[in-house]
């Protein structure tokens, strides 16, 4: 892969079953918000990726607020009882998803394996050593990479990054990579900007990625741990129960319960 022109994705056509996934769902549309952790990612860093995500909350829309102030974006606390963020619906201040993925049939193609995630998965291979070469040009690819395909595949996408430069943006302070950096502060950069890349893309490669590295600090309930695996569905209980139980013998200590570390955690 060279460029987002290699990607492996799948590309959605106005057609019945090649429409964008969640085309027409209306509970997506109505009654999911956007985390506040992952906006302020964004909003941090000046990245105008926020706009193509996130939607303007209800009060930034009433008082006139420009699509690129990102002072008009605004997410929940996942952590936080619901009528907190209840709260902050009543208040007019919280972003749900950008409407465009439940109102265009044919948003941005969805990737299985993207130009961008490959020269991020270079830049952790060369700051582990696995590799040669200099994790700073991964690093830098990955992230041009993505703005390219949200510049290229985004619809109208002068509303969302007009005058901006990637090359500013990659010098700025919470962005830009020193090879010379301690390991930690590097692995963290990687991985941040790797999931800033991930939204509706890549499908729990982020999640993976936590669990591997613990970047980026997703936030968590105080004594409450990440789970690590998904229980086995019913069926195998119904079906499969005496290989089932085997495999909880040996792999969990007959536990199937989602914080049991799977082999390749421990």
């Amino acid at each position: 892969m060279t460029s987002i022109t290699d990607n492996g994705e799948l590309k959605f056509a106005d057609a019945a079953d090649s429409r964008y996934t969640m085309f027409n769902s209306s509970g997506y549309g109505s009654s999911l918000y956007m985390a506040d952790y992952f906006i302020n990612l964004f909003k941090a860093r000046q990245d105008p990726r926020l706009f193509t995500f996130a939607a303007q909350t209800t009060g930034a829309k009433e008082a006139g607020k420009p699509l690129t102030d990102y002072t008009g974006y605004n997410g929940g606390n996942p952590t936080s009882p619901y009528s907190d963020n209840a709260a902050l619906i009543t208040a007019k201040n919280i972003s749900k998803v950008n409407d465009r993925f439940y109102k265009d049939a044919t948003n941005e193609p969805s990737s299985v394996l993207s130009y961008s995630e490959l020269e991020f998965i270079l830049a952790e291979g060369a700051v582990r050593g696995w590799i040669s070469g200099s994790a700073k040009t991964h690093y830098d690819n990955a992230i041009k990479a993505s703005f390219s395909f949200y510049q290229t595949y985004v619809k109208n996408p002068g509303q969302y990054f007009s005058g901006f430069d990637v090359n500013q943006y990659l010098a700025t302070p919470l962005v830009v990579f020193n090879d010379a950096a301690p390991l930690e502060t590097r692995l963290e950069k990687i991985m941040t900007q790797k999931y800033m890349t991930m939204f509706h893309q890549g499908q729990w490669t982020s999640y993976y990625d936590y669990l591997r590295t613990g970047y980026p600090n997703y936030p968590l309930q105080a004594g409450v741990t990440a789970p690590f695996r998904f229980r086995y569905p019913q069926a195998e209980y119904n079906y499969n129960s005496n290989n089932l139980k085997a495999a909880l013998a040996t792999q969990y200590g007959g536990n199937d319960n989602i914080r049991s570390k799977p082999w390749w955690l421990q």
